[in-house]
């Protein structure tokens, strides 16, 4: 099997907060932990049929980009490469500039891409996958509705924004005595309108009451893999959670760069 010397980021589909920090992890941790170049393929897959924007990506240049929205990359969410649509001669003409985006990539000397997006984005890369490159996806989307994936990069933030906007948007309704209906994004998902209406503190009291009224004591409502459970009080405080220092999240922190005062 061919070893992977060159790594590309792709881009696509709309903003999300986040990106820069999948960027960011992508080069600290190819660079420092498998001796790997990265290519940054600039405004999606629009970069890999016009590469002149591609460039290599330093742990310099990725310094300092965490707080920053956007993505440094740039990204579209319009032109599949597979099927990328031109005003020719008055009338639209479609293209398949798949091949194209291969032999530009290996030209790049990209062994291998990593694809940063949501549903659309995580088609085309699988097309790609399928037309034989190195394929691997990164879920980014604030509708949420990627089923593979617990939460998708980017929806955290959605409800948030949204929420702050229903509860400013309160006072203004009783104050006019209206009824006011808010419309959020996230297509046909309901994701970012259902967490916006429904905080956590809610389904948590909302279950403990049901707990209440089914005679079922001594237990203590909680939330699991993304559901609201409950557990008897006794396993509640059987233990305290503590970080696992083998943990993912702390394998994922020490590969780009951050130390626990500890000499691994």
């Amino acid at each position: 099997m061919k070893a992977v010397r060159t790594i590309g980021i792709v881009n696509g589909g709309g903003d999300a907060p986040g990106r820069n920090a999948v960027i960011r992890a992508v080069v600290r941790t190819a660079i420092s932990r498998h001796n790997m170049q990265v290519i940054g393929i600039r405004n999606g897959f629009d970069g890999l049929i016009w590469p002149e924007g591609a460039k290599e990506m330093t742990e310099d240049s990725v310094s300092g980009i965490l707080p920053r929205g956007g993505t440094i990359l740039g990204t579209t969410n319009r032109g599949n490469p597979f099927a990328y649509k031109t005003t020719e001669n008055g009338g639209e003409t479609v293209h398949d500039y798949s091949s194209l985006c291969m032999d530009n990539a290996r030209r790049l000397g990209i062994d291998a891409i990593i694809v940063i997006g949501g549903d659309g984005t995580q088609h085309i890369a699988r097309d790609f996958s399928r037309k034989g490159m190195s394929v691997v996806g990164v879920p980014k989307t604030i509708d949420n509705d990627l089923d593979a994936t617990e939460v998708t990069l980017g929806f955290d933030t959605a409800p948030v924004i949204a929420t702050e906007a229903v509860d400013r948007l309160h006072t203004t309704a009783e104050s006019h005595h209206r009824v006011m209906l808010i419309e959020v994004m996230g297509r046909d998902a309901g994701w970012i309108a259902l967490h916006a209406g429904i905080i956590l503190g809610t389904r948590l009291g909302v279950a403990a009451t049901d707990l209440v009224a089914k005679h079922h004591f001594g237990r203590m409502v909680c939330l699991k893999s993304g559901k609201i459970e409950s557990v008897s009080l006794d396993e509640a405080l059987e233990k305290m959670k503590y970080v696992d220092p083998d943990s993912e999240i702390v394998h994922g922190a020490r590969s780009v760069g951050a130390t626990f005062g500890d000499a691994a």
